[in-house]
């Protein structure tokens, strides 16, 4: 064993001091492989050959000989074949020794070329050199058209030592299966000759699949014609050798419905409607050697067109109520779909977006017969991809419903309810209006009268509705008009409002009244005269009282030529101004209002039964006759006589016999018209 590990150690040195001392004599030492039995040959040249009797070759896989052979010196230039070696997979060190009258050692290698084949495009050599170290230019060759051709040289130096390496970039794909053969040519300057390596073959095919293309967007194309196609846009695939894309659409599975080429990054699908149906598409790229990449055509669904229901707008409903098929794959993902409207032909107007839902209700004021139409976009997070629906139109025919609901006017009739007449247009329009109430201009208002049609005729364009639970003695009312379809809702409201006149009267004493109400409205051509009505004891004057103009709402009656005991009641008529092109001169009449004085009640302190004033009875005004009562006592306290009725009072008698002249005591309880209760009493004098 330890003359074993000295050879060994002995061996290293020698080789190294060899190439360290003596690499002028490597230079001209090579070796040679036989490509079809891998023998390998030693070629070298040693100009002092003379000096020498014999050569002695030693090799082995390692630095440590296992073989040898001597042969006999010929000459200066020498060639030896060394049977039984393998150059095509084992590498050779060579121990070259020459014996004469000098010594010569040289060691050396053959190359040995390995090589994996490409997994894509290139081919991976590596070698061995054959000094160790050396110094001169590799040629790396590759068998192509019946000839080896040098594809590279590589110059290497003293400090280059070991294992070589090169990559080949395949150019060109091999579609079938093709022999590439590669070998390492080695030369020294001014070496007679040169190292050549094994031949490194194997059987080349494309291996590799092209990269499927990216961001696949289906859209909507509308051809010049006006027709709507599905538009399929990518972006191309990552890599060279890409020879075009292929286009599936999908049936009952995926079906390739054309090629286009490697330039393109859309097309359009002029076979199918995009507006009908939608459709999924998938792409595949292909090389050159026709093979297609994986395809686009996992997770289902695959990107397609957007497909918008639009159901017909419910006349009731008054809602577009907009349904989608949702857009799947968006490059990047998706942030939102956004809508647009378009209303008869003009522009398209976005009118809101939805992140997840599929759906919109569009409340829009539709127009009855209009055309509306919608389109749906959706956009990809970065805003940067987008795919267009076809867009989808719908006319809507809602209720019909006037131009104009014009409430001609309010007024008071016979002191108790309140009667608004309409008017619209044009005619057959209407089939129910409602009149509605409030004490506030801005509402709420109460509905308290409606009119309805009877099917299939329609209201009259002029006529009129009543509010019976109105206070028309105590406050003043708006009232409005509603308009109400055949849904059950509220189509539109009159335009104008009306305004009952309330009236009010205050007495002055006995001097004077002092009339105040408040101003009509409104009217199209506005008030122009304010006219005053009175009524004396209920029977109405029918000239005027007065006639005030419309910014005067006060008037005062001075009495002339009534009586203190008179009931006095007034009512004021608005006149519209000339001008109304709809219903021209109305005219609105307030409550009656009357004159509430206080009380007066006189009695008399004598009557003579047979005289002129026969009974005893009270001289009054303005006292409730209902609420009079009336007791008569004598000098002792006992009621000979009472009555309720105010204006007959006691003839004298007691049973119908006439009592002797005396004094007599009266008690009196009454009320004032304004129900404030009162009592008199006092003495009077019977005379006979």
């Amino acid at each position: 064993m330890l003359s074993v590990r000295f050879h060994i150690v002995f061996s290293i040195l020698l080789f190294i001091f060899s190439a360290g001392l003596k690499a002028q004599d490597q230079d001209k030492f090579c070796t040679s492989t036989d490509p079809a039995t891998g023998e390998i040959t030693l070629i070298w040249q040693y100009d002092l050959f003379s000096s020498f009797s014999t050569y002695t070759i030693r090799w082995g896989t390692t630095l440590v000989p296992t073989d040898s052979i001597t042969i006999p010196v010929t000459g200066a230039s020498m060639s030896q074949l060394i049977a039984g070696t393998n150059g095509l997979n084992t590498k050779y060190y060579f121990h070259l020794t020459g014996y004469g009258s000098i010594y010569l050692d040289a060691v050396f290698r053959n190359i040995l070329l390995s090589f994996s084949p490409p997994a894509t495009d290139i081919a991976h050599l590596s070698w061995n050199t054959v000094y160790y170290p050396d110094s001169g230019q590799y040629s790396v060759q590759r068998y192509e058209n019946t000839s080896w051709n040098t594809i590279a040289r590589i110059n290497t130096t003293a400090h280059n030592i070991g294992q070589l390496t090169y990559n080949d970039t395949i150019s060109y794909p091999y579609c079938i299966p093709t022999n590439i053969s590669y070998r390492i040519s080695f030369q020294k300057s001014g070496s007679p000759c040169n190292s050549l390596s094994n031949e490194a073959k194997d059987s080349f095919s494309d291996q590799t699949l092209p990269a499927d293309p990216t961001n696949e967007i289906v859209s909507v194309y509308q051809d010049p014609s006006g027709a709507y196609y599905p538009e399929i846009s990518w972006t191309k695939s990552v890599g060279s050798g890409i020879a075009g894309y292929i286009i599936y659409r999908q049936t009952l599975g995926f079906d390739s419905i054309t090629f286009v080429g490697p330039n393109s990054t859309s097309f359009i699908d002029k076979s199918v409607d995009a507006c009908t149906q939608s459709y999924q598409y998938a792409l595949a790229a292909f090389d050159s050697c026709s093979k297609p990449s994986p395809g686009t055509f996992a997770p289902l669904p695959a990107p397609h067109n957007i497909i918008v229901n639009l159901p017909a707008i419910d006349p009731c409903d008054r809602k577009a109520r907009l349904s989608w098929t949702e857009y799947s794959r968006m490059p990047g993902g998706l942030m939102e779909y956004r809508i647009y409207r378009q209303v008869d032909g003009a522009n398209f107007k976005y009118i809101a977006s939805s992140s997840l839902s599929t759906n919109y209700d569009d409340s829009t004021t539709f127009i009855n017969g209009s055309t509306y139409t919608y389109v749906v976009r959706a956009i990809s997070q970065s805003g940067a991809d987008s795919s267009t629906s076809c867009p989808v139109s719908i006319s809507y025919n809602g209720p019909v419903i006037p131009d104009t609901l014009y409430l001609s006017q309010v007024s008071v009739v016979n002191n108790s309810y309140v009667e608004a007449k309409y008017y619209y247009s044009p005619a057959n329009r209407v089939i129910e209006i409602v009149l509605e109430r409030s004490d506030n201009p801005t509402g709420p208002f109460v509905p308290v009268d409606t009119l309805t049609a009877i099917s299939p005729a329609y209201l009259p364009t002029e006529s009129k509705l009543e509010d019976h639970a109105a206070l028309v003695g105590q406050e003043s009312y708006y009232y409005r008009l509603a308009m109400i379809d055949t849904c059950k809702k509220v189509a539109m409201y009159s335009f104008n409002l009306g305004r009952t006149i309330l009236l009010t009267c205050a007495g002055n004493g006995t001097s004077s009244n002092s009339l105040d109400w408040n101003d009509y409205s409104e009217w199209y051509s506005g008030v122009d005269r304010y006219t005053i009505y009175r009524l004396v004891n209920g029977v109405a004057d029918p000239n005027p009282l007065a006639t005030e103009t419309s910014s005067t709402l006060q008037y005062t009656d001075l009495l002339q030529g009534l009586s203190t005991s008179d009931q006095v009641c007034y009512y004021v008529k608005a006149s519209e101004t000339t001008g109304n092109p709809m219903v021209p001169l109305a005219a609105s009449e307030s409550n009656i209002a009357c004159s509430i004085r206080d009380a007066m009640l006189f009695m008399p302190n004598a009557f003579r039964p047979d005289g002129v004033n026969i009974r005893y009875r009270p001289v009054f005004a303005f006292v409730d006759p209902a609420s009079f009562q009336m007791e008569v006592f004598n000098k002792w306290g006992q009621m000979i006589f009472n009555t309720k009725d105010i204006y007959n009072g006691w003839d004298g008698n007691i049973n119908g016999s006439p009592v002797t002249a005396d004094v007599f005591l009266y008690y009196i309880t009454y009320r004032s018209m304004t129900g404030e209760s009162f009592t008199k009493r006092g003495l009077f004098t019977l005379v006979r």
